[in-house]
Formats: structure tokens, C-alpha cells, sequence
């Protein structure tokens, strides 16, 4: 149990890293043109990095619970890593939401610009 609990700790530090990383320097075939595309990419960004810090945060409660030797940081630690999946999956859902809004009004943006032309 001690080395899945080091080995889940230690990847969801990785993957909080390497999320965080990747956002900031840009994803593969990210392309953002305009002011508008500006904006979103500035909140995605924003909202991003909030929610790698609470998986860097899950992941150093499972090393937390991993290592202690009391029963109660183990079950708190393992509290407050489902809660913060729980807060996670909401901010996911909102990040999905407003991607979603952001490529509909840039498909009737693209539209109008090609009707002009």
C-alpha cells in the first residue's frame, strides 16, 4: 500500500507539473488570432492553473496520508482529496462550458467575416 500511495502521489505531482508547464507554454496547435481569442486564453489560463494547483494539492495529501502514521491525517487527507476531486470535476465542467461558448462565437465570428468577404 506504501508504494501505490507514493507511486499515485508522486504521478499526480507530475501531472499537475507537466498540465501546468504545458498551459504556459502554449499547447500544440493552440492558435488564438484575435483580442477575443486573447481574453479567453487569459481566463483559460487563470482557471487552469487553479485547478492544477488543487491535483499538486492531491497529489502531497496522498504522499501525506502515504507517509503519516496516524490514522486520522491517513483518513483526513483522504477527505479532503475527495472533495477536491469533487471541486475539480465542477471546474472542469465550467471549463468545457466556456470552451464551448468560446467556439461558437468564434465559428459565428468566422462566419460574418466570410459573408462580408
Amino acid at each position: 500500500m506504501t508504494a501505490g500511495g507514493l507511486l499515485l502521489g508522486a504521478t499526480l505531482l507530475f501531472f499537475a507539473g507537466w498540465l501546468q508547464w504545458t498551459e504556459h507554454n502554449g499547447w500544440p496547435y493552440d492558435h488564438f488570432d484575435s483580442d477575443e481569442d486573447a481574453d479567453y486564453r487569459s481566463r483559460r489560463r487563470k482557471s487552469r492553473s487553479k485547478v492544477n494547483a488543487l491535483i499538486g494539492t492531491c497529489g502531497a495529501l496522498v504522499l501525506a496520508a502515504t507517509l503519516a502514521n496516524s490514522r486520522l491525517v491517513f483518513v483526513a487527507a483522504w477527505t479532503a482529496v475527495t472533495f477536491i476531486l469533487l471541486v475539480i470535476i465542477v471546474l472542469a465542467m465550467l471549463d468545457a462550458f466556456r470552451t464551448h461558448r468560446y467556439h461558437q462565437d468564434k465559428m459565428r465570428r468566422i462566419r460574418e467575416q466570410a459573408l462580408k468577404d
